[in-house]
Parts: C-alpha cells; structure tokens; sequence
C-alpha cells in the first residue's frame, strides 16, 4: 500500500528564511557615532573591559566554589560553607 503524493492529507516539508540586512550603515559606524567625542568613546570602552574583567574572576572564583561543594559529601559541612562564605561577602561589602 503506497500514499500518493497529492493526497491533502499528507504535510509537505516547508523550509523558509527571512532575512533582512540593512547594509546602508554599518554597525561599527553606529558605535562610533554614538559617543560625541573620543575621549568618551575611550572612557566607555575602558568601563567595559573593566567590567568584562570584573565578570571574569566572578565567574570563575564561582566555579571554585561550586567544586568546593561537589566536593564536601556532608550535607551539614555544605551549609556550613555556604554560610562561612556568606558571612565573608557580607563583611567585605559593608566596607
């Protein structure tokens, strides 16, 4: 028993892409023209590399801890870290 191919009821693959690219400016030009001077294009380009940075040591000062706690089997040690490591942030941020 074989379906026919013009049978309604069999769904026909249908592949579409819509893709608009305006290529009147471009996107450098954008964040170039964005900022009214150097100088503050400079400063913003220098927060952000600080920040990236800053993201960074987060992350990875995060992954540390978390292999700390895949590390530690007892349940009760876990939250003693946790709270030891809360305690710590708390004190560092009130400064």
């Amino acid at each position: 028993m074989s379906i026919p191919d013009d049978d309604c009821e069999v769904k026909k693959a249908v592949h579409m892409t819509n893709l608009k690219v305006d290529e009147s400016v471009s996107t450098t030009y954008n964040y170039l023209s964005y900022f009214s001077c150097w100088t503050k294009m400079r400063k913003a380009v220098g927060w952000i590399l600080v920040l990236m940075e800053l993201l960074r040591k987060l992350a990875k000062r995060r992954k540390e801890f978390n292999k700390e706690l895949e590390d530690e089997p007892d349940d009760e040690r876990k939250t003693k870290l946790v709270d030891r490591k809360v305690r710590q942030l708390r004190e560092k941020f009130k400064e």
